[in-house]
């Protein structure tokens, strides 16, 4: 399975609701492959975001931040933005979740990582009553979220 695999079914499984069954094997990927790390502990605080566990979320998150902090590698970096801007979209701070968005996105572009990217975007938490549109102009991503009322 490749780190990418492994990213979007851990995003998937966490926004389906079973964290606790993902937090294991996340548990388990980053005892194995040491260098994910701050991957792991990005999934971690998003789970845990999602289950409503802030305590959890604010510990994780401080480990991710400075394990990305010391990380040169681009998807630990892409993957941070990327539930930092899910975090700030979810608490309607807009003026936050663009910036991560978008630092996520220029990442990905940088590195030939978009398709990661679009991904990401597509799979976190979408319920099919309510379809996201995702688009960039001007060098910003704009993400509109429509609700069946």
């Amino acid at each position: 399975m490749t780190l990418e695999n492994f990213i979007y079914e851990s995003v998937d499984e966490i926004f389906s609701g079973d964290y606790d069954g993902t937090k294991e094997r996340i548990i388990k990927h980053k005892d194995i492959y040491q260098d994910d790390t701050a991957i792991c502990f990005s999934l971690l605080a998003l789970g845990s975001f999602v289950k409503k566990q802030y305590d959890e979320y604010y510990q994780f998150m401080n480990d991710a931040q400075f394990l990305v902090e010391q990380s040169k590698d681009y998807m630990t970096n892409i993957l941070h933005e990327l539930v930092l801007g899910h975090v700030n979209f979810t608490e309607k701070n807009s003026a936050l979740y663009s910036i991560n968005y978008n630092k996520a996105r220029k990442l990905a572009i940088k590195f030939q990582k978009t398709a990661f990217f679009e991904t990401f975007l597509r799979c976190r938490g979408r319920k099919k009553s309510s379809p996201t549109l995702i688009f960039s102009r001007w060098g910003l991503v704009f993400i509109f979220v429509f609700h069946n009322v």
